[in-house]
Order: C-alpha cells, then sequence, then structure tokens
C-alpha cells in the first residue's frame, strides 16, 4: 500500500508541475505572439507628408503646414462646396488646394488659391481659383 501510495504522489505531483509547465509555455507564447503582431504592425507604418499652405512674410515664401481654411469649419465647407469633382485629392494634398497667404496689417489674408483638376484630355490641369 505504502508503494502505491507513492506512485499516486509522483502522479499527482507530476501533473502539477505538467499544469504548471503548460501554463508557463502558453503565457509565454502569448507574450511572444502578441509582440511579433506589434512588431507588425508598427514596422510598416510610413506617413505620406502632407504639402501645406503658401505664406509670404516679409517678401520670402515659407510653408505654412496649418491650413487656416481647414481649421474653420463653415470656410471649409464652402471651399469643398466650391471645388469642382474632379479635383484631384491626394495622399499628399487631401484637401485638393494650395492657398497661398500674406499678413497685412497684422492680420493673415488669403491671396489666392490653387487647385489641380482632372480633365480627360491632357489629364491634369493646375487652375489659380482668385
Amino acid at each position: 500500500m505504502g508503494n502505491s501510495l507513492r506512485s499516486f504522489e509522483k502522479l499527482f505531483l507530476f501533473c502539477i508541475f505538467q499544469d504548471e509547465i503548460y501554463l508557463t509555455i502558453r503565457l509565454r507564447m502569448k507574450k511572444a505572439v502578441l509582440l511579433i503582431l506589434l512588431w507588425f504592425a508598427v514596422l510598416p507604418i510610413k506617413a505620406t507628408g502632407q504639402s501645406g499652405d503658401v505664406i509670404r512674410l516679409e517678401g520670402e515664401k515659407w510653408v505654412l503646414m496649418a491650413k487656416p481654411i481647414g481649421y474653420d469649419s463653415l470656410l471649409c465647407r464652402r471651399m469643398d462646396d466650391f471645388l469642382p469633382e474632379n479635383v484631384s485629392r491626394s495622399m499628399g494634398n487631401y484637401s485638393g488646394y494650395t492657398a497661398f497667404w500674406e499678413i497685412r496689417d497684422g492680420y493673415l489674408c488669403l491671396q489666392r488659391v490653387d487647385a489641380i483638376f482632372k480633365t480627360p484630355i491632357s489629364g491634369y490641369k493646375r487652375i489659380n481659383m482668385s
């Protein structure tokens, strides 16, 4: 009887250790899979640079990355309504236009707006909409 009890204890301990080993391996596998998925998710992120508006300050042209028309919801809606359907929107210029600005008497003033349109004959055509 003592021998069979010993073998039962060994079997019981073996099962407990097997469960712990299984859980440890499973946890490590989950961590490894999560790290691999995060690595694959972050690795291919390559954002397209946005083209900005143009501002003239003291005779020099600068790129204005904060497109002011987009910050005013009413003006942005009017601009979208004004632009025709065939305006060329790209990943680099999702608004479809480039605004040209200047500072006059301490105010930001819009000079003109340029846009590129898709035409069936020549492909693309730049239009000055001022």
